[in-house]
């Protein structure tokens, strides 16, 4: 259902589509009143302030032939008094509701369904009614977005829709009418939506502008999005996202942020693959788990999941063949109970503010080059040492945990490490002459010790075999 139909508005002006002077303020430094118009189209409402030189303009532009207009006249002296403030408000609101009867009422005998955009500017429908805003978007992008697009092929970045902006575009397309409306062309506003390469979503938790349209209750469609590689929505609801589903060919980024509780939410029930999804990033979301949603995911190498309320990341990682960078920092996560047995082939893994006491669990993930602990709840030498084995592992951070309160905890901790031990960068350092020298000193100490109790162990079996006549 369109946002704001003036299509449904009847003539004469009914109860439906009211313009009021509802308030004012002096404003004693400009010394000039500021008048408060409240618009409803039901059932949204919102306000605008405007000046009675605002008036003024809007009227020198609209009568051109001033035999043909009516607003009241300006008056100098005595302006600011209560009895001609009270008086002049209802004047205004007399000529506006006139003006807009009498445009909408021209506009109809064209066959149109919009106001002329400089009505519907001067009481912001451009920000909140379909035909306004979509005309309005057309227009503003018939002069720079060719400019942009080309821009954004040299340096790629995001050109920013509002959900009430992505919301009136899918509207306005589902309307039976012309694409051209005036000056305004449909046509060149799809152009610029087909052309885009990267398009963020930002929408917001409450009220749009000053009107009464909750943001995130809009829904919308980017479906229209021919050629989108790269799709950022930002304080969103991923349920009143729609037509998604068609960028599953030529999509290649998804940034979520502030908007889902479930991964299936966006990237859906059905069981055809993202075949050229490659990035993924659904941090500061209220993800509990990971569904069976990312088992459809053949290219995806980079997985963001950051600043959500995981507490494990059970099983349908391992669905992802590609996937060699996995962030999961500041989520729940306590235990890492085999997960060898979780992920495949990683690379990179960032587990930083989370609330891990031991990483035995990673002892087994062979392919690890990077990892960040940082910031958990490592205590212990026995709680890191395990990850000593790890043949390709050339980075480490255990910054934040409080191991790192003893003074040699860099030493105990690559020491885990044996003769690998000066090929590790530890928490942004790499070892230096005197850890060396001490690991060197460890680790001697450590294979004369084992050569003693293999010893040991061989005269002690030779014993038993005297002692048993063998």
């Amino acid at each position: 259902m369109a946002l704001l139909d003036l299509a449904t508005v009847s003539l004469p002006l009914d109860s439906s589509f009211s313009v009021k002077i509802t308030d004012h303020k002096i404003v004693q430094d400009g010394n000039f009143v500021l008048y408060t118009l409240s618009i409803s189209i039901e059932p949204y409402t919102w306000t605008v302030q405007r000046r009675y030189s605002d008036f003024a303009q809007l009227d020198k532009l609209r009568f051109t032939d001033k035999k043909k207009s009516f607003i009241p006249k300006k008056k100098t002296i005595g302006n600011l008094d209560a009895e001609f403030i009270t008086d002049r408000k209802i004047e205004l609101e007399k000529y506006l509701k006139s003006v807009i009867e009498l445009e909408i009422w021209y506009q109809r005998q064209k066959h149109l369904h919009s106001l002329p955009l400089l009505i519907a500017q001067f009481i912001d429908m451009h920000q909140y009614e379909i035909h306004s805003i979509v005309d309005d978007l057309s227009l503003r992008l018939g002069k720079v977005g060719e400019e942009w697009i080309d821009g954004s092929r040299r340096i790629p970045k995001y050109f920013e829709f509002t959900p009430i902006e992505m919301h009136a575009i899918g509207e306005r397309m589902r309307l039976a009418e012309p694409t051209l409306q005036g000056r305004a062309d449909l046509g060149v506003l799809m152009e610029f939506i087909n052309s885009l390469h990267s398009l963020r979503i930002r929408g917001g938790k409450g009220f749009v502008g000053t009107s009464s349209i909750v943001s995130n209750s809009l829904s919308i469609d980017v479906s229209y999005c021919k050629n989108l590689l790269a799709l950022w929505v930002m304080d969103g609801d991923a349920n009143r996202i729609n037509g998604q589903f068609q960028l599953r060919e030529h999509l290649r980024t998804l940034v979520i942020h502030y908007s889902m509780e479930r991964c299936k939410d966006v990237l859906g029930e059905m069981e055809e693959e993202w075949t050229t999804l490659e990035e993924i990033d659904f941090s500061f979301n209220r993800v509990v788990e990971l569904d069976h949603s990312l088992s459809r995911l053949p290219r995806v190498h980079s997985f963001t999941m950051t600043h959500n309320h995981l507490s494990d990341i059970g099983r349908y990682l391992l669905d992802l063949p590609s996937l060699t960078y996995l962030d999961l920092s500041n989520n729940q996560i306590e235990e890492l109970d085999k997960w060898n047995e979780k992920l495949g082939n990683i690379r990179v893994l960032l587990l930083a503010g989370n609330r891990i006491t031991n990483l035995a669990g990673l002892s087994k993930l062979y392919s690890i080059e990077f990892l960040d602990v940082s910031h958990n709840g490592l205590t212990k030498p026995e709680d890191v040492t395990p990850i000593g084995i790890l043949p390709c592992l050339t980075e480490l951070k255990v910054e934040g945990n409080r191991l790192t309160e003893r003074a040699d905890y860099r030493t105990i901790v690559l020491e885990a490490f044996g003769s690998r031990h000066d090929e590790v960068l530890l928490d942004g350092r790499e070892v230096d002459g005197r850890e060396k020298s001490t690991i060197g000193v460890r680790l001697a100490l450590n294979r004369a010790r084992k050569e003693k109790e293999r010893r040991d162990e061989e005269l002690r079996k030779r014993q038993e075999r005297y002692l048993t006549g063998e």
